[in-house]
């Protein structure tokens, strides 16, 4: 096989790589700049589409399942406490049982 020749003078060839990485550059600034352009447009108000889409009695609805969800995190938070509160009297009780036991045998 023949190895191929570059065809031209090397400082066209420079010139075109010089060009290329100009071309990158830009194109990498212009996407910047259309996405900031972008992120600087104000999006719509949910309280407008919700207005204009959903029904009033879903809204209320929705509002009625948030505040019971938060009676129940807040009842399942309650319980959690009082679980570990259980847990810990128990493993003392355990602890002060065994310590009596111990006592018990050590004595007779």
């Amino acid at each position: 096989m023949k190895s191929q020749k570059a065809k031209g003078p090397w400082i066209h060839r420079a010139t075109i790589r010089l060009l290329t990485v100009v071309f990158g550059v830009l194109i990498y600034w212009v996407l910047g700049f259309i996405v900031n352009d972008i992120g600087s447009i104000a999006g719509p108000l949910y309280s407008d589409i919700e207005k204009a889409y959903i029904d009033d009695k879903l809204v209320a609805e929705r509002k009625t399942l948030e505040e019971e969800q938060s009676v129940l995190r807040t009842q399942i938070a309650r319980k959690q406490s009082e679980m570990s509160l259980v847990k810990d009297n128990s493993e003392n009780l355990q602890k002060t049982v065994n310590q009596l036991t111990e006592l018990h045998k050590a004595s007779a």
